[in-house]
């Protein structure tokens, strides 16, 4: 069905020369999931190979800018189209970072430009010349020194790399696939006071949705979820949950036949049920062979999607979305790291971006985050009075995080308690730098219009475009000092050895206090210590 074109087939005699001058063009945008789903899993597979720096996760798009800056001869040039995630997140990776690695050079880019057409997306018009380019590169119609593959005018494009240190503590929630394995409140009570075992099948489903628009930041409505079981047990330990999974899910997943054989054979079962995530809460007896753990009684939930920058506390015990990043923490320390404006100058960097929203990921947010080295009773004196002043903001004014946040970022809006609560985030900004060390930096809180949101958009409440790049990088810098200890200190090699080897023994999980504190367990020594 497919007819492959073979580039050097089809050009032999411009390969014998070195490659093309140019490429011009506007490459398709689709994101890496929808790519496998309408193509097929070989082709992303395909992709992947040729393209060393790439995930499935990527848009399609960026294969395009490998490909062409693959086939150009030296000192030719390329010129294409992108969504604007090319510079975000694992796209960016795998494209502009790839060839910049490689000898490129940026030589012209508008970063975010209004589509002319119907569509309401912005995108990126990007240059690359394959040799060296003896002119000053135009960024967003200004000359510059360099442009970086975050198109930024930063001069270090340096990857940050994963520490072992923040390792399964950040993870994605589940993916059902299958309406009906949601109920309402009134079905789901019925369900549980039916089954009479404390086993969790018909739990809260907390959505990004409920953490954004709810002021209570609570799951409306239930799932039921068999976990891993095989289907006797889910028919015979809750036969009325069962009964309404076959009423409601078996025929839609049988149609899956052809596009997911396993998913439509297993069609009791979530498509994907983030056994890790569940392990780490403490929560692995409820998955066949798992033993119950200590855990913690909350965790940090985050809409994976959103503007809000907002973390929150939430019971442990219920069913997240894959569109919910959860934190396995439960400590008011890392809760200010993370809700500051120093996380947040780092995740806008290294995250995807829809629209004017971001979309925060474990790998490129927080795997890479270097935390302070300790945690002082400073940031968990300050990240408590941030939690408690915005609770009171969202019950009082009776409104989800979306609205609250568009409140704090409104120049014009400067009502007492809005204006109390901006006070509150400079205040956690300067503990948690503090907790760095890097007083040194003026953070100049004010109305910024800031380089990562589209125009029109783009303005906040926040710390100055000169601030968020001198702790970029620092940040950048600290993200590679830690990971070259954790190499000096063998742990990478011990991992390696351990997911190489998975059969010959099986690893218990790190042990913790059950605090679920961070900070107690990064493998970083206290200021002043050996």
């Amino acid at each position: 069905a497919r007819k492959p074109f073979h580039w050097a087939l089809e050009f032999p005699e411009v390969f014998e020369r070195g490659g093309f001058d140019a490429f011009v063009g506007n490459p398709p945008f689709m994101f890496g999931k929808t790519v496998t789903a309408r193509l097929g899993e070989h082709y992303t597979s395909t992709l992947v190979m040729f393209n060393p720096c790439a995930t499935k996760n990527v848009d399609i798009c960026s294969h395009f800018f490998y490909r062409s800056f693959n086939i150009l001869s030296l000192n030719g040039h390329l010129g294409l189209l992108a969504t604007s995630s090319i510079a975000e997140g694992e796209t960016r990776i795998a494209s502009l970072h790839g060839l910049l690695e490689a000898g490129g050079q940026i030589t012209f880019a508008n970063s975010k430009m209004k589509w002319p057409g119907t569509a309401n997306v912005f995108v990126s018009q990007v240059h690359v010349f394959k040799g060296d380019y003896h002119r000053k590169p135009v960024l967003n119609g200004k000359e510059e020194e360099n442009i970086s593959s975050f198109l930024t005018s930063e001069k270090s494009s340096w990857k940050p790399v994963e520490l072992l240190a923040n390792s399964e503590m950040a993870f994605y929630g589940v993916i059902p696939n299958g309406s009906g394995f949601f109920v309402e409140p009134d079905l789901a009570e019925k369900l549980i006071s039916e089954a009479g075992s404390d086993l969790g099948v018909v739990l809260p489903f907390l959505t990004g949705k409920d953490l954004n628009s709810n002021p209570t930041c609570k799951a409306q409505r239930y799932a039921i979820n068999f976990w891993d079981w095989d289907i006797a047990k889910a028919r015979d330990l809750f036969p009325s949950a069962f009964q309404h999974v076959v009423d409601n899910v078996k025929s839609y997943r049988e149609g899956l036949i052809e596009t997911k054989p396993k998913l439509s054979k297993n069609w009791w079962r979530y498509e994907a049920n983030a056994k890790g995530l569940y392990q780490k809460l403490g929560m692995g007896h409820l998955f066949n062979k798992g033993k119950a753990g200590k855990g913690c009684n909350k965790v940090l939930a985050i809409a994976r999607v959103s503007s809000t920058n907002a973390f929150v506390f939430v019971p442990r015990s219920q069913v997240f979305d894959s569109q919910v990043i959860v934190v396995a923490s439960e400590s008011f320390s890392v809760f200010s790291v993370l809700q500051s404006n120093i996380h947040w100058a780092c995740a806008w960097q290294h995250a995807g971006k829809m629209k004017a929203a971001e979309r925060y990921s474990p790998k490129m947010c927080f795997a890479t985050f270097p935390f302070p080295n300790e945690g002082e009773t400073g940031l968990l004196e300050t990240g408590r009075l941030y939690h408690d002043r915005r609770e009171l903001l969202l019950g009082n004014r009776g409104v989800g995080l979306t609205t609250l946040t568009k409140a704090v970022h409104d120049r014009a809006l400067s009502d007492s308690d809005i204006q109390e609560f901006r006070e509150h985030i400079v205040r956690l900004d300067e503990e948690v730098l503090g907790a760095y060390g890097w007083t040194d930096i003026n953070l100049e809180h004010d109305f910024h219009q800031v380089a990562y949101l589209p125009n029109g958009k783009n303005e906040r409440f926040t710390i100055s475009e000169e601030a968020r790049r001198e702790v970029l990088q620092r940040l950048l810098k600290l993200n590679h000092e830690r990971h070259e200890e954790e190499v000096a200190q063998g742990l990478h090699d011990k991992k390696k050895k351990k997911t190489s080897t998975p059969r010959k023994k099986k690893t218990s999980p790190a042990k913790d206090d059950g605090n679920m504190d961070l900070f107690n367990f990064m493998n970083v020594s206290p200021k002043g210590s050996k």
